[in-house]
């Protein structure tokens, strides 16, 4: 460095450094530009990947009125008299004692299509928190359902599909159940605990830090302090398929007389229906005025069970009586079992299924002269196959019933004017914790 009229005069840049200032410039522009190119990609793959839409889910009253509670604080009412409602998320079902509703998500590719279906009973607390599909078709994500069940009785079917699957979260006040396949299940929440039932599929339940895993057939029970699985131990029910021809010894159901009400009226008919895949115990009757016939099977067991699992699979064809009739006794299809308690007093428990009609006054929700033990009639879809399911124990609990000692009989009874209805089986499970 040199003093030039006394200044310092300063150097010029050598050439290589300012080749290497631009390089660096140049790089560190195309860095930039990568990094912008790379954060953009990440953003774009994450929106397609993670971007959600409401998917459709409408609520059908099935007998009384459904409160509802939505996000925006409206409260408002559905009744089975009149039209179905589509929801939103965070969507809140209140039912009151003998009102019941289903809620269909459909499928966002294919009209018509349903995703699942879940009916809810008494005194239910549903709240509905997502009901979601990927935005875009190129999401590996599944479609979501996420609700929380307070309070109440629910049932659940999930069709199997090759599209894109299906998440069921559901929140419980004892813990969290998580649906792994497509099938058929249902929960009941009660104060003191939450028992779900897996008819067909796969789910799991978590209780604190503990998982149990549920199978075809199997129960979970979850209470506050703990959680138990619960596996059949015996079916109490013999040709509970109705495969063995009547006659055969191994089949121990016996029908009784037709109870037809007015004279020269005809009585009807009780038989196999059989097919390649199928045995199928068909009841119809078509005529005027009151008819009845019970089909009966004797099962004479002492009772030492956590649970006393009912299963059936039936179908109701036709009926020309709303509801159960005027008296409510005049259902299409009841299951009866009648047993002893501790005590050894003689009892009953009663449940009672139609196809078509409303609750009234004139079309009752319950059999007033029945006695015994009974929840309201249930609805099913006419012409379509329904698994009806309960835990017996719990039901009697319910209800401050005593629980059996022993079970004597299992009846199914058919009634009313002109009917049909098929069944396909009938199970009654003793369940004991493992």
């Amino acid at each position: 460095m040199t003093m030039q009229n006394g200044k310092t005069a300063v150097p010029p840049t050598p050439p290589h450094n300012r080749e290497a200032l631009g390089w660096t410039f140049l790089i560190g522009s195309f860095s930039a530009l990568l990094l912008l190119l790379v954060i953009t990609a990440v953003s774009v793959n994450y929106a397609l990947q993670n971007g959600r839409r409401d998917l459709t889910f409408i609520l059908t009253a099935q007998q009384g009125s459904v409160r509802l509670n939505d996000a925006s604080g409206v409260q408002r009412a559905v009744s089975a008299a009149g039209p179905q409602q589509e929801l939103s998320t965070v969507t809140q079902l209140l039912t009151d004692l003998l009102v019941s509703g289903e809620v269909t998500i459909y499928s966002p590719d294919e009209e018509g299509v349903d995703l699942a279906q879940m009916q809810f009973y008494n005194n239910a607390d549903l709240t509905f928190e997502h009901v979601d599909t990927p935005r875009f078709g190129v999401s590996d994500q599944p479609h979501r359902l996420q609700m929380t069940l307070m309070a109440g009785r629910l049932r659940l079917t999930v069709p199997a599909s090759d599209g894109r699957p299906l998440h069921i979260f559901i929140h419980t006040p004892h813990g969290d159940i998580f649906i792994v396949d497509p099938g058929q299940y249902s929960i009941t929440v009660d104060e003191g605990q939450t028992q779900t039932a897996v008819l067909n599929g796969r789910a799991a339940l978590t209780h604190a830090d503990e998982t149990v895993e549920l199978e075809k057939d199997t129960l979970g029970e979850m209470s506050a302090s703990s959680i138990v699985r619960l596996t059949a131990v015996t079916d109490l029910i013999q040709a509970a398929d109705f495969d063995n021809a009547w006659g055969d010894p191994a089949n121990p159901w016996q029908t009784g007389n037709w109870d037809v009400e007015l004279a020269g009226q005809p009585r009807g008919s009780v038989k196999q229906v059989r097919s390649q895949t199928r045995s199928l115990l068909q009841i119809i009757r078509n005529g005027k005025g009151h008819a009845e016939v019970r089909t009966s099977q004797q099962i004479g067991a002492d009772i030492l069970a956590d649970a006393l699992w009912l299963q059936l699979d039936m179908r109701v064809i036709y009926h020309d009586l709303d509801v159960c009739g005027s008296q409510g006794s005049e259902c299409p299809l009841f299951v009866e079992i009648k047993y002893e308690d501790e005590d050894g007093i003689a009892r009953e428990w009663r449940q009672g299924f139609y196809g078509h009609g409303l609750a009234s006054a004139s079309t009752p929700y319950i059999c007033y002269n029945c006695g015994g033990t009974q929840d309201g009639h249930v609805p099913v879809p006419m012409e379509a196959w329904f698994v009806y399911d309960i835990e017996i124990l719990a039901a009697l609990a319910r209800q401050g019933a005593p629980s059996p000692a022993r079970i004597h009989e299992v009846t199914i009874t058919t009634s009313g004017h002109s009917f049909a209805v098929e069944l396909e089986h009938i199970h009654l499970f003793v369940m004991n914790n493992e």
